[in-house]
């Protein structure tokens, strides 16, 4: 081998290792983070958040914040209870025919049964006083 040849060797072995070396890092790194990711539990929210401009899907009942169906819309689903810390001004039951949503206060004490799905309230400031003041809600 001439001398040309075994200099220029290295020069090629070079950024192969330095790319080498970057992509275990990215690797360490990505391990790490996901590791740290999956030791701290996720909160789990009280109701699905989604943009007021999307339907309330059947087997729903449809919380909004703002009034005519405006506003974060919070879908809720399961049969329990779920605390509602934010305004309801309107309202889509579209669950199961005459399923029935429970309203309740700060105690958790039911003020209201809505009408058997399905029902909407595009204004519910006139609804037991106005289902604002529900602090929980249970769907069904």
């Amino acid at each position: 081998m001439s001398e040309d040849q075994s200099a220029s060797q290295p020069r090629r072995r070079l950024p192969a290792l330095v790319a080498l070396l970057a992509v275990l890092c990215l690797a360490i790194a990505g391990s790490t983070a996901t590791a740290a990711n999956a030791a701290v539990p996720k909160p789990r929210p009280a109701s699905v958040q989604v943009a007021a401009t999307t339907a309330c899907p059947y087997y729903y009942l449809c919380l909004y914040e703002g009034y005519g169906y405006g506003g974060t819309m919070h879908r809720l689903y399961n049969c329990e209870v779920y605390y509602t810390p934010y305004p309801i001004h309107s309202v889509i039951n579209h669950q199961t025919s005459g399923t029935r949503a429970s309203f309740r206060d700060i105690n958790n004490s039911q003020f209201w049964v809505s009408p058997g799905a399905y029902w909407a309230s595009s204004n519910t400031d006139g609804i037991a006083g106005s289902l604002n003041r529900a602090w929980y809600v249970k769907p069904c």
